[in-house]
């Protein structure tokens, strides 16, 4: 490290402590502590609310898709009940962007588009987002506390009746557990870093599982450490080495 931070660093051994950056983030769920359930959402409400809105544009300039459309529920609704979702919490940020890969913990990779509703659910650790053998991503509901919950109970109301009804509509009477094993909706020309998708995942995974509230029906299989490896190595590497996180083969 402090051969990096002197003068003129030697290109190769950059080049090395890159590469063990990339490789770095299979293990960090293991020496970091247990984590923790958020007792509150970050920020005050309408600050929060105006950083989601921000990086929900971010997300959908950078992905060249609508911001008006849920990525799991697939459907457009009004923007005032869709946020831009972090998949690793801003909390985790001066730990793990370097780690992951990201210039940043705003990164258009480290976010999703979903409705409010689902945000909550996600921020309280009872959702993760997990990864198939096809490379999709996929909604796993971790906390079995939350399958009967239904989503419409997070709903929020907008200032328009109409908007109001178009959201209510869409959630109907859905619950979580219509969450359990749902595919994301992703576009072609980038899509949301799959790493980081199970490294938060393995947290939520290892707090379920110390509070015993695991749900039976979580395909478990989808957020195993092992997937976490197929995604890192020589293409992280070469992400982190360039700086340059728009590409599609970049995991």
């Amino acid at each position: 490290m402090q051969l990096l931070r002197s003068g003129g660093p030697n290109p190769e051994l950059k080049k090395l402590y890159r590469l063990l950056q990339a490789q770095a983030c299979m293990l960090l769920p293991t020496f970091l502590p247990p984590f923790q359930y958020p007792k509150s959402s970050s920020g005050s409400g309408s600050a929060a609310s105006q950083r989601d809105t921000k990086f929900r544009s971010t997300i959908a300039t950078a992905m060249n898709i609508h911001e008006n459309v849920c990525m799991v529920l697939g459907e457009e609704l009004p923007k005032e009940v869709l946020c831009g979702g972090h998949i690793v919490p801003v909390k985790y940020a001066r730990h793990l962007r370097t780690q992951l890969g990201l210039s940043s913990i705003n990164h258009p990779r480290n976010g999703v588009i979903w409705c409010e509703s689902i945000e909550k659910a996600y921020s309280e650790g009872a959702l993760a987002v997990g990864v198939d053998d096809q490379e999709h991503l996929l909604m796993v509901v971790i906390d079995r506390n939350w399958l009967p919950i239904q989503l419409a109970t997070y709903a929020k109301t907008c200032k328009n009746q109409k908007d109001t009804d178009t959201y209510m509509k869409a959630l109907g009477s859905k619950t979580c557990a219509d969450l359990q094993g749902a595919k994301l909706k992703l576009p072609t020309i980038m899509h949301p870093a799959k790493r980081c998708c199970l490294w938060t995942a393995q947290m939520y995974l290892q707090s379920a599982s110390m509070m015993e509230v695991l749900a039976p029906s979580a395909n478990i299989d989808l957020l195993k450490p092992e997937r976490m490896s197929q995604y890192d190595g020589r293409e992280a590497a070469l992400c982190l080495a360039s700086n340059d996180l728009s590409g599609t083969t970049c995991c």
